[in-house]
């Protein structure tokens, strides 16, 4: 277990691309108290944030859209805490 702010619990990994191919690649990290064992990869995405010269993947612009979630991967993350709890 690692702190984060004095909060110990599990860190938790996912690339969005794996959940959507319409999301890039872009990592993200959050600690919870269980581990969900989420999807990752190594292989480039269909999009990206900022696109690089040479590069014909599509790129995201704006804000809002750079920052949703893919509703795939939250309903992974619903679904497994769900799954988790003892009623």
């Amino acid at each position: 277990m690692e702190y984060i702010h004095d909060f110990k619990g599990k860190r938790n990994v996912a690339n969005y691309s794996t959940y959507n191919e319409e999301f890039s690649k872009k990592p993200t990290t959050f600690y919870s108290n269980i581990h969900i064992p989420l999807k990752t990869t190594n292989k480039k995405s269909k999009v990206v944030m900022i696109s690089e010269k040479g590069d014909s993947r599509k790129s995201i612009s704006g804000y809002n859209v750079r920052s949703n979630i893919p509703l795939e991967l939250i309903k992974e993350i619903l679904i497994t805490c769900m799954n988790g709890l003892e009623i």
